[in-house]
């Protein structure tokens, strides 16, 4: 089967059997104690182990899929979590991609289900990257409304990454910001300073 033909097989499974794909959770480490505060779920396939997801991603955008794929992905992420019996004492972040804020939300009924069952037995976050901000920004404001009407928190990733996302903030106002990793490797911008600034007001500001 060529390249392109494995991911058509493994964007159809998906849409079969979400069992076709399976969540790892990747540990989120308190540096001080070493302790586990909460996990990022991935997506994996167990038909190929080692495929890259973000190909996959891509195949199910270009064969119209992305949503139906995005919400497999999702379920397998929280099922996992139910089933293992997390809880509330670690946070599980589960990730939404830019693309598909737009065509997503709401979610099925059969995931809001899911969703609802996890609102009372876990700690959800629902991480957004940066760059969605500008991407969508009302179709980001709905997906943030709806999370948080079902008891989900929101976390922002890559922030300062563009430093034109730093006035939405507010706006967002997440509960999780995750700086991007040029903010504390590289040597202190102007932009960088600036966002670092906005994160401060943020973190100070009640919400509104």
């Amino acid at each position: 089967m060529s390249g392109k033909g494995s991911l058509v097989a493994l964007v159809d499974a998906a849409l079969r059997d979400v069992d076709a794909v399976e969540a790892v959770y990747q540990p989120i480490v308190e540096l001080a104690t070493g302790f586990a505060v909460g996990f990022e779920a991935l997506a994996r396939w167990l038909a190929a182990l080692g495929v890259d997801v973000g190909a996959v991603f891509a195949a199910a955008k270009s064969m119209g899929t992305l949503m139906e794929v995005e919400w497999a992905c999702r379920s397998a992420a929280l099922m996992g979590a139910l089933d293992a019996a997390l809880g509330t004492q670690a946070t599980l972040f589960v990730n939404v991609e830019p693309a598909s804020v737009s065509l997503g939300w709401p979610p099925p009924p059969l995931i809001t289900s899911i969703l609802h069952r996890a609102s009372t037995e876990l700690r959800v976050v629902i991480e957004i990257t940066e760059r969605a901000l500008l991407e969508n920004p009302a179709a980001l404001l709905a997906t943030v409304s709806w999370a948080r009407r079902h008891g989900c928190g929101i976390a922002l990733d890559d922030v300062g990454a563009n430093p034109n996302t730093v006035a939405l903030l507010p706006f967002v106002y997440p509960d999780v910001i995750k700086l991007d990793a040029a903010l504390v490797q590289d040597d202190l911008t102007r932009d960088a300073a600036r966002t670092l600034a906005a994160v401060w007001r943020m973190l100070n500001t009640p919400e509104p």
